[in-house]
């Protein structure tokens, strides 16, 4: 199992500015890792939502990986498109997911 940040305040960052996106993301980072005494190294983006601009800041805050949703996820290590699998998510609607369909 992993622990990852999901920003502090939960804002729509490509709403913000630099200054607050840095803000969320390295805080969120430096709480979780106080409390947990371990790196959190993965961010899944508030609202599955990243813009080009958000990337860096992610990286500088010391994340390896981000997730994102379908709209905005793509296969770069800090835009990664994530999907929701379900106990109700049968194996082939998981295949379909799995190879983007």
């Amino acid at each position: 199992m992993e622990i990852g940040s999901h920003s502090v305040d939960h804002a729509h960052l490509a709403d913000e500015s630099d200054e607050r996106v840095r803000e969320e993301l390295t805080a969120s980072k430096r709480e979780l890792e106080s409390q947990l005494h371990a790196p959190v190294e993965v961010l899944a983006y508030p609202y599955n939502s990243v813009r080009k601009r958000i990337e860096a800041p992610a990286a500088e805050a010391g994340y390896r990986a981000a997730v994102a949703g379908a709209v905005h996820g793509g296969k770069g290590l800090l835009n990664l498109y994530r999907v929701t699998i379900r106990r109700s998510t049968s194996l082939d609607e998981f295949r379909r997911l799995a190879l983007g369909g």
